[in-house]
């Protein structure tokens, strides 16, 4: 009797730490990991921006800055999404409207041809932009300087470690660390599109491969797919949520879709025309769409079921 009592202690010891770890499925009071414990519900469309690319809002101030491509839609390819034309801008929003187009244009510290991905990081504004990346004050909205990639053609999405900024290269698949200090680089999958972070790991979200990869960080190994290629048609932004989940936009699709934080459930959170590279607020819970077919963000609330 005694041993069965023993036994029985050392289950129920096992299943509050399996459900304080997230670990048990089942478990009442515990939540099942491959059920996604966010929902999402669109707030308001804004509209006026010119082929926005990328939506990343600022936690400490609550703006949101949005890259315009502004690219002509009968030019032809990649013209008409990597030109280096000198019309790309950033746009300044506030969770309801669009406070500023042109909040940073031309100036001749560094020329915005088809700005695209977007980070933050020690108060500046990092955007990627073809064949560099253009760091703004966020301050002022002025240019600081622009830092050249050698053989970069077509940078996308930027993400931060919280010290470092970094830009994937669709053309190539490499991945760059950018700044602040010497450059380093990563081997990304064909056609890296969206970039992220989740516990100091880093993962890429392939367009043309349609998978989540994660990233070597010694720069050596080839990036490792996480087996989702069926799952998706064209993947673009790629967030990780605070339970370890993550978001990602597959935009032929149509939609904003939740992934499990071990690659083997996916859920669509939300519909939107053609989403880019969506920005988390989780402050304010809000998710930033930008659509640039259309020319607009659309914002959608983000809370816990």
């Amino acid at each position: 009797m005694h041993e069965v009592i023993g036994k029985s202690n050392r289950i129920v010891a096992l299943l509050l730490c399996a459900c304080a770890a997230g670990l048990l499925l089942s478990a009442p009071g515990c939540a099942d990991p491959h059920v996604c414990q966010w929902r999402a519900e669109k707030l308001r469309v804004i509209e006026g921006l010119e082929h926005p690319e990328c939506a990343v809002p600022d936690p400490i101030t609550g703006r949101i800055y949005a890259s315009n491509m502004n690219f002509d839609p009968e030019a032809e390819l990649p013209g008409r999404y990597w030109g280096d034309d000198g019309n790309g801008s950033i746009a300044l929003l506030s969770d309801t409207k669009l406070e500023k187009l042109h909040w940073s244009a031309y100036h001749r510290a560094a020329v915005l041809d088809s700005p695209k991905g977007l980070c933050i990081l020690d108060r500046q504004l990092w955007v990627a932009d073809n064949h560099q990346v253009v760091v703004v004050d966020i301050a002022t909205g002025k240019p600081i300087r622009a830092i050249e990639v050698p053989g970069a053609r077509f940078l996308n999405d930027m993400a931060t470690d919280g010290k470092y900024a970094y830009a994937a290269d669709t053309s190539s698949g490499r991945i760059t660390r950018v700044g602040p200090g010497p450059m380093k680089h990563y081997k990304g999958p064909a056609s890296a599109n969206g970039i992220g972070f989740r516990d100091g790991r880093m993962y890429c979200a392939s367009w043309g491969e349609h998978d989540i990869f994660e990233i070597d960080m010694s720069g050596t190994e080839e990036a490792k797919a996480v087996g989702l290629a069926s799952e998706f048609e064209g993947l673009d932004a790629i967030e990780a949520l605070p339970d370890g989940s993550f978001l990602v936009s597959d935009q032929p699709k149509n939609r904003i879709v939740w992934v499990s934080a071990d690659f083997k459930k996916t859920e669509t959170l939300a519909e939107v025309n053609k989403p880019a590279d969506f920005g988390i607020d989780l402050k304010r819970g809000r998710i930033y769409a930008p659509t640039f077919f259309d020319g607009t963000v659309t914002v959608f609330s983000l809370k816990r079921k």
